[in-house]
């Protein structure tokens, strides 16, 4: 009799525990407001032709929050429909990875800090210095 009682203890605590990892997979991952970000990069003054741009909550500044990354294409970017779909704002470090023309035989990254409001939808254009931004030329593919 204290076999049948103790697999009804058993019993009962996994059906409880399953209960409880339903209830915890089920619940939202992430409740954050995400604001759209969308703008325009240049490089020197001209559209860049291709890149990633990544938004990063500056923590030196306290900020945390979700990270933000967009595709860069003909200068235009936008975090909509990205694997990152937006920003909580405030200080940010944004860091820039692109192809400065069409030929892809040099890529640049730049690095700088903005303060982004928090708004539904922020707009954010940055003109990269050709000084400023470490331009490396890419080796050939055979």
């Amino acid at each position: 009799m204290s076999t049948c009682r103790s697999l009804w203890f058993y019993r009962r605590w996994f059906v409880v525990g399953l209960i409880g990892l339903g209830v915890a997979g089920c619940s939202p991952r992430d409740t954050r407001v995400r604001h759209r970000v969308t703008g325009t990069i240049t490089y020197g003054g001209k559209p860049v032709a291709s890149g990633e741009i990544l938004l990063i909550p500056d923590g030196e500044k306290k900020n945390t929050g979700p990270e933000g990354i967009a595709v860069i294409k003909d200068g235009k970017f936008d975090t909509q429909g990205s694997r990152a779909p937006g920003i909580d704002g405030g200080p940010m470090v944004v860091e820039v990875t692109g192809y400065p023309d069409q030929s892809q035989s040099r890529v640049f990254t730049y690095s700088c800090k903005r303060d982004l409001e928090r708004a539904p939808v922020i707009m954010l254009d940055i003109d990269v210095p050709a000084k400023a931004a470490a331009a490396v030329a890419l080796d050939p593919v055979p």
